[in-house]
């Protein structure tokens, strides 16, 4: 019987200490992922140059819906598996928006540059003889963009005199990119043929191993040329 009760004490004395050690385990997993997660980022932001950050539950509901629901996956609930599948996609999606952010870039500084060379354009707008507004969209990577402007065609061809309104229109139906801007700025080249307009803002990646939001600077270009809008 002794021996019994002795079996019994020693069962129950290991289950409680057991109940401790699994919670210690399954927190340092929570941490590991968190630390996982934010080394990624860290390294990948790094190499390729962009800034990706972490956003919040209520910043990633107003992005709207995503066609795959929108809970908010904690980091803590992560798997390693997740982990794994979310570094190999942030590097491959870190790639592509680094080079599109790229070449943006290098377009707005070439059409700054161009923009500071005599183009006769007090010559261009002097007489208004016809006049018309002109608009476009276009579609881009996480959004689609609306310009209008006025122009007049007093050289032979339209050239504008002023842009009136552009803005940026979130995508609320791409499952993996939506593009937010901030801000814009605006030139003419081309003896004012075209206006470039350089589209600063935050483009949000929904990363397919957890569902989760992440947001990175991002810079959009795009050339409005009056003689192709209507």
């Amino acid at each position: 019987m002794k021996k019994v009760l002795s079996f019994v004490f020693v069962f129950a004395m290991l289950f409680t200490m057991a109940v401790p050690l699994s919670a210690t385990a399954s927190a340092q997993i929570d941490t590991d992922g968190i630390f996982d997660i934010n080394s990624i980022i860290e390294e990948v932001n790094a190499e390729y140059g962009t800034e990706f950050f972490i956003i919040t539950p209520s910043e990633a509901r107003l992005l709207g819906p995503t066609g795959r629901g929108d809970d908010f996956v904690a980091i803590d609930e992560l798997s390693h598996s997740d982990i794994a599948q979310f570094e190999r996609e942030l590097h491959e999606i870190a790639a592509f928006l680094a080079a599109e952010n790229a070449k943006a870039e290098a377009a707005w500084e070439a059409a700054v540059a161009e923009s500071l060379l005599p183009a006769n354009e007090s010559e261009a707008i002097s007489s208004r003889a016809l006049r018309a507004p002109k608009s476009g969209t276009r579609n881009v990577i996480g959004a689609s963009i609306y310009f209008e402007g006025w122009a007049n065609n007093n050289p032979g061809y339209w050239v504008w005199e002023h842009l009136t309104i552009t803005r940026v229109n979130s995508s609320l139906t791409d499952p993996t990119f939506r593009f937010q801007g901030n801000s814009h700025t605006a030139t003419f080249i081309d003896s004012r043929r075209t206006c470039a307009v350089s589209y600063k803002g935050i483009m949000y990646i929904r990363a397919n191993a957890f569902g989760m939001w992440i947001g990175s600077p991002h810079t959009h270009y795009i050339e409005w040329n009056a003689n192709n809008l209507r």
